[in-house]
């Protein structure tokens, strides 16, 4: 009877919604995160809801037209909402900018930017050969890793003018990017270690603009066993670095901050 109660329903939906705020937190502290992102994190979780309600309907049509798409692996869609946000409070969609991504792997969101920053150019840096959890099968079949590259090349046809393609290692970019050459925009979404994170993220807000955009997807992921193996530890270490070089503008699964 009890299972069957509105009074149980009530508190099992409570208890669901309030689990996974819960195990952030605990990865947060356990990962070291610094006070400022904790703050950040209370704000965000206290406006997820009003910028679900606001952009759902258009991501919900965009998730439509990107389903044209050769795409097998749709990560990207659960960032939709977020991201239109953003790229609206930050004024991104309007004027020139130049885009820095660090793992791209089928291409959806290298199209997504392109298609709704207009006025972009992204550098694309990726493998192609797939991340660790790629090639042991855990987070993709490993026969699909073979046909990865081709499907970010036919997605991304119809913006091959505003598309720099570079395949290696991101370690390799580095080591041959110009540091006269700053991007508007950098988004970190490449090998999930903490090392290649910790790089990808300290020799990134080197290139970055004044006043410009880095973003860390996957604060949460946890592929390695060690805690401090995973995406989190580099990026709080980053930021207890470079502290009061930045600000935090938003904090979801992805960590959206601006260089100051």
């Amino acid at each position: 009877m009890l299972k069957n109660s509105k009074l149980y329903m009530k508190l099992r939906s409570n208890y669901k919604n309030l689990r996974r705020p819960f195990r952030d937190v605990v990865h947060m502290y356990l990962t070291k995160a610094t006070i400022d992102l904790y703050r950040s994190w209370f704000l965000s979780l206290l406006n997820r809801k009003s910028i679900l309600n606001d952009y759902s309907p258009r991501a919900e049509s965009l998730r439509e037209s990107l389903n044209n798409l050769d795409i097998t692996s749709p990560w990207f869609y659960t960032h939709i909402e977020f991201w239109l946000y953003s790229i609206e409070k930050f004024d991104l969609k309007n004027k020139p900018i130049s885009i820095l991504e660090i793992g791209s792997w089928e291409g959806l969101s290298t199209y997504f930017m392109l298609d709704q920053m207009q006025h972009s150019v992204v550098t694309s840096v990726d493998t192609w050969g797939g991340a660790d959890e790629h090639k042991d099968g855990s987070a993709t079949s490993r026969d699909s890793i073979i046909y990865v590259e081709d499907r970010f090349d036919r997605n991304l046809a119809p913006h091959k003018t505003r598309l720099t393609k570079f395949k290696g290692e991101s370690i390799k970019f580095w080591a041959l990017a110009d540091e006269n050459n700053k991007y508007d925009l950098i988004y970190i979404d490449g090998s999930h270690h903490v090392d290649d994170v910790l790089l990808d993220a300290s020799r990134g807000f080197k290139l970055l603009k004044n006043s410009g955009i880095m973003i860390f997807d996957d604060y949460y992921f946890r592929y390695y066993q060690r805690r401090d193996c995973n995406p989190a530890y580099a990026i709080n270490t980053f930021l207890r670095a470079h502290r009061g070089e930045y600000k935090i503008l938003l904090f979801t699964q992805q960590l959206w901050i601006k260089k100051v």
